[in-house]
């Protein structure tokens, strides 16, 4: 039985996807208001991450820690797809991004499954403090924009407000504070940490109010609708909507190409799950098919294939296992984890 208000929100974050990205890959056109909207947008990782906190909780309520393990270092390896899109030097290619980082925080989290979700999430950000205040951030860590920290940091939040909702309240106002507290001190705090602050804050400013939001929103069915749809495909989306905005070479005002993204979006998930069903469903649940994704993830480095090739290529893969990864858990060899 899937929960209607976490789809709701990872729903939530789809849109504030499309905001961001249509600004960041230059296809909109600049309004006074479409700023708002890119910045608004940046906040999507947070209810994709807060989201990962809960699913952690549902994951290990019916499926082992092993099983978890397993089917998370197998979503870091199409991650390496993901990046396969852009380059395939080496650098670049084995640096997890935002699915990657997904992955690795839920990893990490439930290793300390036992542990008071707060407390991890308080331990992270004091940990970002610390490494920023020895200039040593995540970026110069891992070279990578979605590392570990601090992102781990907000699945703990996610976990924390699903096992304790009472504190929902408690964490958007305090998240409102630590915002308001960081504009104030801005010009007397150094940059980073700044940005540290109000981070943490906007997180949890964010995501509780997400949280807050998602039952009323459940009772409009039309936008309830929709945002389920999304939140139930939430990987399928994210690849979707980046192959679509990818092929436009037009830009239109916000709102149009916000609209249009999204219905693009929707009709192409919608024929990718129709062909699925008559292609790869039934096979995905055979061990051969997931051997044969992991080896074709890799069969371009050693055939030297085109950047064009590349990005069609490992977009096929990306939506195949975006499709099929539920049927990952019914392997068979699993059945003893």
């Amino acid at each position: 039985m899937r929960d209607n208000n976490l789809d709701i929100i990872k729903g939530l974050a789809c849109i504030l996807m499309v905001f961001a990205h249509s600004q960041t890959l230059g296809k909109i056109a600049n309004t006074f208001y479409s700023d708002f909207f890119w910045y608004l947008g940046f906040f999507a990782p947070v209810l994709f991450f807060g989201s990962v906190g809960v699913s952690i909780v549902y994951q290990l309520k019916k499926r082992s820690f092993w099983l978890i393990l397993i089917f998370n270092l197998f979503l870091l390896l199409i991650s390496f797809a993901d990046r396969g899109k852009e380059s395939l030097n080496y650098v670049n290619f084995f640096a997890p991004n935002l699915i990657g980082s997904i992955a690795l925080a839920t990893i990490f989290i439930a290793i300390l499954r036992r542990y008071n979700s707060l407390f991890i999430f308080i331990g992270m950000i004091l940990l970002d403090r610390i490494l920023n205040r020895f200039q040593i951030t995540p970026t110069i860590l891992y070279g990578i924009p979605f590392a570990l920290i601090p992102w781990a940091a907000v699945t703990a939040l996610g976990k924390f407000l699903f096992e304790r909702p009472v504190f929902k309240i408690w964490i958007l106002a305090t998240g409102s504070l630590i915002t308001f507290y960081s504009f104030v001190l801005k010009n007397q705090i150094i940059e980073d940490q700044f940005i540290t602050t109000l981070f943490l804050g906007m997180s949890m400013m964010i995501y509780s109010f997400s949280a807050i939001i998602a039952p009323y929103l459940l009772k409009n069915k039309s936008i309830s609708s929709l945002l389920s749809y999304l939140g139930e495909n939430t990987l399928l989306f994210y690849w979707v909507h980046l192959f679509i905005l990818f092929q436009i070479s037009f830009k239109l005002p916000p709102v149009e190409m916000w609209s249009f993204i999204l219905f693009e979006s929707l009709i192409f998930m919608w024929g990718l799950q129709q062909l699925n069903k008559y292609t790869f469903e039934k096979v995905a649940q055979t061990n051969f098919f997931w051997k044969t994704l992991i080896g074709a993830i890799f069969l371009p480095i050693l055939l030297k294939t085109t950047p064009e090739f590349n990005f069609y290529y490992f977009s096929t893969l990306t939506f195949i296992f975006a499709l099929n990864y539920h049927q990952f858990f019914k392997l068979k060899e699993f059945k003893n984890l």
